[in-house]
This record gives structure tokens, C-alpha cells and sequence, in this order.
């Protein structure tokens, strides 16, 4: 076994500068786990179509299938879309807090929001008047709903 963590060292050592090169760190993330995915296939003896001296590794879909960033496979609404769509219906009727909402919105849309990504966008909501907001005289923070709309 640590035969096998010393190789896997070196192997990490000498590919440091390579990987190192993607200014990303999502893409450097990415070609670690291929390589680590590529290694542990050839420790189990599945075909890896390479040559023992051949140091190029091929990406290889039935090795490898990362789940990348951004893919629309599972992917799940924004806080932005979210909460344009919970303006939609009724909820923001009454006032909400931001617990509130970041709660329904774990219920409802199966989505963990935090309140700084919904915070930002409720302002732009309140800038835009889609929503106001005013502070609550039993919590002293504040709370959301929408704007009263008033006859001329």
C-alpha cells in the first residue's frame, strides 16, 4: 500500500508544473480526478488503452465521467430564478424573512440557498420595485413582500 502512495507522489510531483498551467482551479480539479480515476482503473487491470512507456492520458467515458460545472444535467435553479418565480405566486404576500425564504426555498425547490445569495438579489428587486421591504417590530430585521399598490 504505501508502495502504491509513494508512486501516486511522484506521479503528482512530476505533473505539478502541468497541472499548475490551467489557471482554473475547477479544470485543475478536473484533470486530478481523471488522472486518479485513470490510475485506480489501471490498478483494478481494466483496459486503459495505453502503452506502459505511452505517458498521455486518453480520456476514456467508460473510466471516467466527470461531473463538470455548469453541465444541465441535475442542475439546479439560481437564487435569482428562484426567487422572480416565487413573485409569480403569492408567497411574498405576507411579509418573509430571509430565513423564511431560504427555508421554503430548501422545502419547495429542493435547493439550499444561503442568505448572501438572496440578499443581493432582493435588493435589486426592492431597486426595481418588485418588492419593498420594511423592518419587523417583533424581530427589528427586516422583511420582504410585495410593494402595496396604490390607485391614483
Amino acid at each position: 500500500m504505501s508502495k502504491q502512495v509513494e508512486r501516486l507522489k511522484k506521479n503528482l510531483i512530476e505533473l505539478t508544473d502541468v497541472i499548475n498551467a490551467f489557471q482554473s482551479e475547477t479544470v485543475q480539479c478536473i484533470v486530478i480526478d481523471r488522472i486518479l480515476n485513470y490510475l485506480a482503473a489501471k490498478d483494478r487491470g481494466a483496459e486503459t488503452d495505453i502503452n506502459e512507456g505511452d505517458t498521455t492520458i486518453p480520456f476514456n467515458a467508460n473510466i471516467i465521467k466527470p461531473d463538470l460545472p455548469g453541465s444541465s444535467k441535475g442542475k439546479k435553479m439560481g437564487s435569482t430564478k428562484i426567487l422572480n418565480q416565487l413573485l409569480t405566486t403569492d408567497f411574498f404576500d405576507s411579509p418573509k424573512s430571509i430565513a423564511s425564504i431560504t427555508d421554503f426555498c430548501a422545502t419547495k425547490y429542493d435547493t439550499v440557498l444561503q442568505t448572501s445569495e438572496i440578499s443581493g438579489v432582493l435588493l435589486k428587486l426592492i431597486k426595481v420595485n418588485k418588492l419593498s421591504r420594511v423592518k419587523s417590530e417583533e424581530t427589528n430585521r427586516y422583511v420582504y413582500l410585495k410593494p402595496a399598490v396604490t390607485t391614483a
